[in-house]
């Protein structure tokens, strides 16, 4: 049988729910972390701030179009899309 969090489920909405993770972790911005195309080793900014959001912006259109495609929803990524603040 399978469970998440204690709630049965198919394997298609396991994998489904695998997925969904992932995206949060990339919406999220754990591809950042340890990035040394944005940081040198001795952590200087090699990547403009100013290009690391527009990279975070292309993730969350990718990922809107992708679950749109898979007949999912994922509201995050439109608060996203529309904050004023773009992360």
């Amino acid at each position: 049988m399978i469970t998440k969090y204690d709630e049965k489920m198919t394997a298609n909405d396991y994998a489904k729910s695998l997925i969904i993770d992932k995206f949060n972790d990339l919406l999220d911005g754990y591809w950042a972390e340890q990035n040394f195309d944005i940081y040198d080793y001795d952590g200087n900014r090699i990547m403009t701030e100013k290009e690391e959001v527009a990279i975070r912006m292309m993730l969350a259109k990718r990922i809107k179009g992708l679950t749109k495609y898979l007949g999912w929803t994922l509201p995050r990524v439109d608060d996203i899309l529309n904050s004023e603040h773009k992360f």
